[in-house]
């Protein structure tokens, strides 16, 4: 049994800190900062998008804004970020229930690391899938087809994809795996279909240990 998870806006709560660096990207270049709301709308489809949402003027090339944004972040990734309530909590009740568990992130896999392991979660994860590990980020199946070899296993029909936005849920049903959408997320589905929806982080242990003994 594997459950996948998405990063930002499932397992922790990364928005002020992206914010604070798009507006850092932004100060740099001469233009006013935006709302921090505003910008968190812009969070899940990976860090491109981020970047051309929240910089719409583009006055550089956007490879070039988005290596900007990758060192502002890198300054702040975790002066505001927290893990949502009852995440360790229900991540150790799930290893213990013979759970393995991987991350698949369109974030660099090496801030998602950072952040996982100053969070204090990374020792739950058999694998990290970043933006980049794969030819093709979600909401394409690849990065939960190498996150489950990475931990030495095939996906199948019992496993779980958990995210809270809609290139989650199109990942998880590309590999032909169950989805949970998390209603307390910074994402949204996007009108796509999913399993189970969870409130809280803590309600994930019922719903998996409930389903699969």
């Amino acid at each position: 049994m594997l459950a996948i998870f998405d990063a930002d806006g499932t397992l922790f709560d990364s928005g002020g800190d992206l914010a604070d660096a798009i507006n850092a990207t932004r100060r740099s270049l001469g233009l006013t900062p935006k709302p921090e709301d505003e910008i968190i709308s812009y969070i899940g489809d990976g860090i491109g998008k981020l970047v051309s949402r929240s910089i719409p003027e583009l006055p550089l090339p956007l490879e070039q804004l988005v290596k900007m944004q990758v060192e502002n972040y890198r300054a702040c990734y975790l002066n505001r970020t927290r893990l949502y309530p009852q995440v360790a909590e229900t991540l150790a009740r799930l290893r213990d229930g013979g759970w393995l568990m991987a991350v698949a992130t369109n974030k660099n896999r090496d801030l998602a690391e950072q952040i996982l392991a100053g969070l204090g979660i990374a020792e739950f994860f058999g694998a990290v899938v970043g933006g980049g590990d794969c030819e093709r980020n979600k909401p394409h199946s690849d990065p939960l087809l190498l996150a489950a070899q990475k931990c030495g296993t095939a996906l199948s029909s019992a496993d779980w994809m958990v995210g809270d936005n809609h290139t989650d849920l199109a990942a998880g049903a590309a590999a032909g795996i169950r989805c949970c959408f998390c209603n307390f997320g910074l994402g949204h589905p996007g009108g796509l279909r999913y399993d189970a929806a969870i409130d809280s982080f803590g309600q994930l242990a019922e719903l998996l240990t409930g389903r699969n003994g």
